[in-house]
């Protein structure tokens, strides 16, 4: 018990020394006040700093000091804008400075001025310290514009016009007249940073990259009722989407074209203005496909025809008048784009045309605006025929009546579409335009141009260009080269000649009808006639040159061009106007042209189109008819032809290989081809001259070499699993791994892309033995080896992909189809090994064939160099005896003894024998023995001739 009572008297004494009296209490709390306001007194003196503010606003002791904290902040703002505007090293700070205030706006609406007075802040060029910063920082600047941004759900109109101001000023990144500051660092007191505004680059770059243009088109319906505001928010917005494609795609990722096609309807001229210029940046700088899918929409092809409609019907001032083509031209981008979208559902067709078509419009003038509106007007129903119902629509009107009104001569007055006369040039452009859309909606509607007499217009039309002394004005596009001419008119009319021939669908007869009344104006003597005169092809009895225009330029050559394309589809429509043909100057036309053109084509001078019409009449006109192959053989057409594939480059040998295959079919042709011969090009053939085979050998390795194939050094077969095939068919058979409908076969489809095909055939009506030219050394047999197999191969890459189908589809075969495939795939290996074989033969025997040139060649260097040793012998004798005395002396000693040795020895009279000569016999002896010996003068003279008795 004592000790309990010693601890709890002991604790009592603690107790009572650590409590304070009311005095001590009182005392502290009027100390510590006194603190707090010195140091909040020391602070708002200071130099404002954000962090300061911050501080201010989020320290407990202060947060309900708002007046105070407002004249801070204004503070702040002041010392901010007379330095320049903010650094990029405050923008954090900045931000957070924002977001607390917009917190605290709920509690203190007084904050919204604070808000606006740091908003302005901003508007203009940031500032940095150091070239880094607008890398390190850009992340925050792009977070503050966001902010920024966001502010636009306060309904309060000053805010919301500042905010876009300050957008506007951003971009624009306008500078604050002031000094530039210069600040000295603490850390760094020696060193002075000069504090620069960012460059406009940077800003527009973090405006870019920020999505303020989807905030501010979602915060556009809150502001919806002031007028004045959204104007002024579309006048920047056009200003951010005129050359920015990032920020066309934004506007378009917030869905901002069908937002502001939606306020077109009911928009006043100002701001329709705006809206327009808006949607033509969206389809200029943005994602053409999104645009065009939010306005092809009923209900904004409704908006803008409503807009379009009132346009047309009151364009008072020029400016409604550019504001009214400005909208036709988004129509006219749309149709280009979506030509099936609600032309006809909203009007828009049936008012255009009824506008553009009728006489009595009294708001079309002679003014530029209203030229320009009538030239989009037609093209833009024009595009619209690509619609299977719009083109119906169109074929009910009189559009096609007024496009055939220009067909006509210049130099006369006609009814024009308005009761304002066009001027001439404007005439004559009008005429063009037409006449170029002719060539597009004729075919289309053939039968309503056939029931409008257009080929007889067309054909008088075509007569007065070639013939008339019309000096063209050459204005427009259209109308290049022309001027002071009427080529223009002539080179369109001839395109909706080709155009009516060869795009009008034959089915119910229109097409042949058409051709048979341009034959019956005259249309295929006219164009002989002007292709004679032009090459200068005349009879030898009559050389009259009725009109020759022709400059030899890229305009003529393609009206020339035009010509032999007509001709080709008429004779090609009709055998009969193929026999028509062979009484005419075409063959003779034709060969010029063959031996022409080659030279011109590889010169490089854009010939190649011609050429091409020239071989397109050439297979649809001569070849087929047996008069006019033999007549075009007489002219040596065959040879031309080989010229012109010896020549030519590889884009055009199917076109010439076709027409070769073709002639094959008259058998005089052969005997031409087999006879051709040609300038030999390879620099490892010895042979100055190379023959058909010999070329269709070099192309056929030129294309495989070309697509792919897999040969060996000679070009003989290396893979016997694709023995054929090129690169990018092996890829497809390897790759393929499911089946697609549709799918074209890889070994039929490649047949189209390459020339193989066509040497084959031509090979084939030509022969494989026999070929001249054709040589082993060369390795040409090698070739041809695979040439002469190619359809047999061939099937067998067809099979070998019926078996890859079958085999990716899981269907077996029964036992007798499997033989039979077994039998295909044996047939194939023996087949390629067989071609193998052969061509190891032909290798073989080109081997030893070289060897044997080989050894003729070594005999050929030994004799001569035992030639030249004999040479030089007789030089050193020469030299000896002409420098040493016995050896001259020798020499003639030896001389004059062959001299002597030459000479005929004569025979002495007497004779001597020997009485005794021991003469033995095997015979029974007479009295008389005869002995005969060969006479002394053939034993000394080799060159005696034997008397026979």
């Amino acid at each position: 018990m004592n000790e309990e009572n010693e601890q709890s008297s002991k604790t009592s004494r603690n107790m009572s020394a650590t409590t304070f009296t009311a005095v001590q209490f009182s005392q502290k709390v009027i100390k510590d006040a006194q603190n707090i306001t010195e140091d909040s007194h020391n602070a708002f003196t200071a130099k404002p700093t954000i962090e300061t503010a911050l501080q201010l606003l989020t320290a407990p002791q202060t947060c309900q000091f708002h007046s105070r904290q407002l004249s801070y902040l204004d503070r702040l703002a002041s010392r901010t804008r007379s330095c320049g505007g903010v650094l990029l090293s405050e923008i954090s700070s900045f931000t957070k400075l924002l977001t607390v205030l917009e917190d605290k706006l709920s509690e203190v609406p007084d904050y919204k001025v604070a808000i606006k007075q740091l908003i302005s802040l901003i508007t203009g060029a940031l500032l940095k310290q150091r070239t880094s910063d607008e890398t390190n920082f850009a992340k925050d600047t792009i977070q503050l514009l966001e902010k920024v941004t966001m502010l636009l759900r306060i309904g309060d109109f000053e805010m919301r016009h500042g905010i876009i101001r300050m957008i506007e000023a951003f971009w624009s990144a306008e500078q604050v007249d002031t000094d530039v500051r210069k600040v000295r660092s603490g850390h760094f007191r020696d060193n002075i940073h000069e504090i620069r505004p960012c460059t406009k680059d940077y800003q527009q770059s973090v405006v870019e990259r920020s999505n303020i243009i989807v905030t501010i088109i979602q915060a556009m319906a809150l502001f919806s009722n002031d007028h004045k505001l959204r104007l002024f928010t579309l006048t920047v917005l056009e200003k951010l989407t005129m050359t920015s494609s990032p920020n066309c795609q934004k506007f378009v990722q917030a869905k901002g074209p069908e937002y502001v096609v939606l306020l077109m309807a009911d928009a006043n001229k100002q701001l329709l203005h705006m809206l327009i210029d808006l949607v033509w940046n969206s389809l200029e700088n943005g994602p053409k496909d999104e645009v065009v899918d939010q306005l092809k929409g009923m209900t904004s092809l409704t908006s803008m025809s409503a807009a379009f409609r009132k346009l047309l019907r009151s364009p008072l001032s020029e400016s409604d008048k550019q504001m009214r083509n400005d909208l036709l031209t988004i129509f006219m981008q749309l149709a280009r784009e979506c030509p099936a979208a609600a032309f006809i559902e909203t009007r828009f067709l049936s008012d255009l045309i009824k506008f553009g078509c009728s006489h009595s419009s009294r708001h079309l003038t002679n003014v530029s605006a209203d030229f320009e509106f009538i030239q989009m007007l037609l093209t833009c129903v024009t595009i619209l025929t690509e619609d299977s119902g719009s083109l119906r629509a169109i074929s009910e009107t009189n559009f096609m009546e007024f496009l055939l009104l220009p067909v006509q001569k210049l130099d006369e007055i006609y009814p024009t579409r308005t009761v304002y006369q066009w001027s001439i040039a404007q005439k004559e452009e009008l005429q063009l335009l037409s006449l170029s859309l002719l060539s597009t909606i004729a075919p289309k509607l053939a039968k309503k141009f056939y029931d409008l007499t257009g080929p007889h217009l067309l054909m008088t039309f075509l007569f007065w260009s070639f013939q008339t002394d019309f000096s063209g004005h050459g204005n427009g596009v259209l109308a290049t080269g022309g001027r002071g001419s009427a080529r223009a008119q002539c080179r369109l009319a001839l395109r909706v000649i080709r155009a009516l021939c060869s795009e009008t669908d034959s089915l119910d007869g229109i097409k042949d009808h058409l051709i048979t009344s341009f034959l019956q104006e005259g249309v295929m003597e006219l164009l002989l006639l002007t292709l004679a005169n032009v090459n200068n092809i005349t009879d030898d009895n009559n050389k009259v040159n009725d009109f020759v225009y022709i400059e030899d330029d890229q305009i003529d050559l393609e009206m020339q061009e035009d010509m032999l394309v007509i001709i080709s589809l008429i004779c090609e429509s009709d055998p009969a106007h193929k026999e028509a043909c062979v009484e005419t100057k075409l063959v003779k036309i034709i060969i010029h042209y063959l031996r022409d053109l080659p030279g011109k084509v590889v010169s490089g001078l854009r010939c190649d189109q011609l050429l091409l019409g020239v071989l397109d009449c050439l297979f649809n006109s001569i070849l087929g008819n047996e008069a006019a192959e033999d007549k075009f053989l007489a002219l040596e057409g065959a040879f031309l032809l080989v010229d012109l594939l010896q020549k030519t480059p590889s884009e055009m040998h199917p076109i010439v290989l076709s027409s070769l295959v073709e002639l094959t079919e008259n058998p005089k042709s052969i005997r031409h081809l087999l006879t051709w011969r040609g300038t030999n090009n390879d620099p490892n053939n010895a042979n100055k001259f190379i023959s058909l085979p010999q070329l269709l050998i070099q192309l056929w390795r030129d294309e495989e070499k070309r697509i792919g194939v897999i040969r060996g050094p000679l070009g003989e077969l290396i893979d016997k699993e694709f023995p054929l095939a090129g690169e990018s068919q092996r890829n497809a058979i390897i790759n393929q791994t499911e089946i697609v409908p549709g799918l074209e076969s890889a070994a039929l489809g490649e047949m189209s892309e390459n020339t193989r095909t066509r040497i084959y055939c031509l090979l084939s009506r030509i022969g494989f033995g026999d070929l001249p030219g054709v040589q082993v050394q060369s390795g040409d047999y090698v070739t041809l080896a695979v040439i002469e197999k190619y359809f047999n191969l061939k099937i067998d890459e067809v099979w070998d992909e019926v078996f890859n189908e079958l085999e990716n589809e899981n269907t077996k075969l029964i036992e007798a189809d499997a033989e039979a495939a077994e039998t295909i795939k044996t047939s194939k290996r023996e087949r390629a090994k067989v071609i193998i074989n052969l061509q190891e033969d032909l290798k073989i025997a080109k081997s030893q064939h070289e060897n044997h040139e080989e050894r003729q060649l070594f005999d050929k260097i030994r004799e001569k160099y035992r030639q030249n040793g004999k040479m030089v012998e007789k030089w050193e004798d020469y030299v000896d005896r002409t420098s040493k005395y016995a050896t001259l002396k020798a020499a003639k000693d030896n001389m004059v003894n062959q001299i002597e040795q030459s000479r005929a020895r004569q025979d002495s009279d007497a004779t001597h024998h020997k009485l005794n000569l021991d003469l033995t016999t095997t015979t029974f002896q007479g009295r008389h023995i005869f002995v005969e010996s060969t006479p002394s003068e053939l034993a000394r003279n080799s060159e005696a001739k034997y008397e026979t008795n």
